[in-house]
Formats: C-alpha cells, structure tokens, sequence
C-alpha cells in the first residue's frame, strides 16, 4: 500500500473519529439540558411566619418560619437611643401587634434562632454610626458569617455608608413606588442602574405593587440582571403578583404568606424553590 493511501485512510479516520466526537458532545449537552434542575424562585418569609396569635417579627414568627421549611426570612431592625438594636417594623405596628406573651427582640434574640444553613434578609429601619459595628458584631457572636446575611434597606445614602463600612456584606436596595413612577420609564430604569452601582449593591428590588401599576416589564428587568444586578421583587402577597414575579424572572420575593405561596405557585405552575428540611 502506498504512503498517499495510508495518509488518505488515516485523515478519514481522523474526520470520522471527530465526527463520532462531535455528535456525543452535541447529545451530551442535550441531555444536560434537559436533565439539569431548573433553579425557582426563593420565598423569603416576610418578617416570619405570623399570623393573628403570633405577631410579626417576633421570635415566635421567625422561628416558625424557620421550623417550616423557609430558607431566609426578612426582619427589621433599629438601632436605639439606648444602644440596643430591636427588631420591629415601625412604632405603630408594633404597640398595635405586640402583646404578651410576646415581646420586641432584640438584634441578638433573633440571630439565636437563625439555623447556621440558612439565612436572613436584615432591613435597615434606624440608622446611626454605630449601627454596622454592632450588627457586625452581633452576627459573628451567633456564630453566622456575612454568607448567612443579606442586608437591605430603602434609602441609598444609609446602604452606602453600611457598604462602607462593611464590604463583605451583600446590599440589596429596597425601591419604592416613587422611585418607579416615571413618564420616561427607560431613562428612569437607567438612573436606578447607575444610583445602585454608585452605592455598591448586588441586587435591586422593587417593590410588586409599584412596578406592576407602573407597567414596570421583563424588559426593565432583564436591563437590571444584564447591568450585573440580582433582581427581586418584595411584597408579592398574592396569586397574582406571583404570576408578575415569574414573568419578569425575579430570583426572590418577600411573602406576607408562607405557606400560602406554594398554594399558589402550584396551582400556576410556577417552581418555587423548595422548602428546607431539618
């Protein structure tokens, strides 16, 4: 046999070799495609798992939270006069709420109860210069790490000065109504993006109601995620805001209603992700 048709035969079973290569590639990825688990939406349990006999942001109703499968759970806290940080969402909510058995935690109550596996969406309700110092401290004590903690809040002065101080927590920008009310939606979603990288958050999250009576799309949205940002939603306490969530691909969503989210998302088809077990 002669070189040129040994090298003729010896190409051809080169091409055939990367040919066969080629198609096991192209089916492999079709297969992990297709088998891969779809990742769903986080539901965070909005200032815990209360109800008319367990009032919000209590030890109880996050704890509860906790014992029934939610992976985070948001709260509110606010540095005192006297130094302490309480958990509570505002003066009037909470004398209305608040009755014994039950009383206002503090900072550290709450992290007692916080599993080392799961996590915490802490929003900033009263500020001070010594607020990041003692949350900081607060969470190292409990034995979580800022991996455990997302800290949120709706002014972007304050989330600045936090960030600032403590670069190794993650930031989320609470934006309200008015923040999304704008005739020229484009450009409004374009000073958000550039107010949001100034102040150093990893996500944006407007709240449900707003965005949905501003005609807020999966457009704006996808212009959040492509600007390097997670986008959530919070307040989602309905069926219906629920549905609004998954079409505009929301990573997460604060929920008045725990459990009754899943009812809902099951019924809509949509994939929440799942509860955890202890």
């Amino acid at each position: 046999m002669s070189n040129r048709v040994r090298m003729a035969g010896g190409a051809n079973l080169r091409s055939a070799c990367l040919a066969v290569l080629s198609c096991l590639l192209w089916v492999s990825s079709i297969l992990g495609e297709t088998t891969a688990p779809q990742k769903g939406i986080e539901c965070i349990a909005h200032r815990g798992y209360w109800n008319e006999e367990i009032p919000e942001n209590t030890v109880e109703a996050i704890k509860r939270a906790y014992d029934c499968g939610a992976d985070w759970v948001e709260t509110d806290f606010n540095l005192m006069p006297d130094g302490k940080m309480l958990c509570f969402h505002d003066p009037k909510t909470r004398d209305k709420t608040m009755k014994p058995p039950f009383h206002v935690p503090t900072l550290e109550e709450v992290l007692a109860v916080v599993p080392k596996d799961r996590h915490l969406q802490c929003e900033i309700k009263t500020y001070g210069d010594e607020y990041a110092a003692k949350f900081d401290a607060a969470v190292r004590a409990a034995g979580l790490t800022p991996s455990n903690i997302i800290v949120s809040c709706f002014k972007p002065d304050v989330l600045k000065d936090f960030k600032r101080k403590m670069p190794h927590y993650r930031t989320l920008w609470l934006i309200g109504f008015k923040g999304l009310r704008d005739s020229k939606q484009d450009a409004n979603i374009d000073n958000l993006i550039a107010k949001a990288k100034e102040i150093g958050v990893f996500s944006m999250c407007p709240g449900a109601n707003g965005a949905y009576d501003a005609k807020f799309s999966r457009a704006d949205a996808d212009k959040i995620r492509a600007a390097g940002f997670s986008f959530r939603f919070y307040g989602v306490n309905s069926s219906t805001k629920l549905a609004y969530a998954a079409e505009l691909g929301a990573e997460a969503f604060t929920c008045n209603y725990f459990e009754k989210a899943f009812e809902w998302a099951e019924k809509k088809g949509i994939k929440l992700n799942p509860k955890k077990t202890k």
